[in-house]
């Protein structure tokens, strides 16, 4: 059977690393860690501070209501 051009090139092949394995669920932004890296960035501070911060104020937490 012929293969089409790319499908030659990773006949026998893993799959490349930025492939993910994981659920698509697990592949969503964590909102807590994505606050805390604006908090950080914008405020010049590690981002264990900002992590912790972002936690105690309840960031990341937010449920939406569709």
């Amino acid at each position: 059977m012929a293969h089409s051009l790319p499908h030659a090139r990773r006949a026998g092949k893993r799959p490349p690393p930025t492939s993910s394995v994981k659920p698509a669920s697990s592949s969503l932004p964590n909102t807590l860690h994505l606050a805390a890296h604006r908090l950080a960035s914008n405020l010049g501070v590690p981002f264990g501070v900002a992590m912790a911060h972002a936690e105690a104020a309840g960031l990341g937490r937010e449920v939406r209501h569709g």
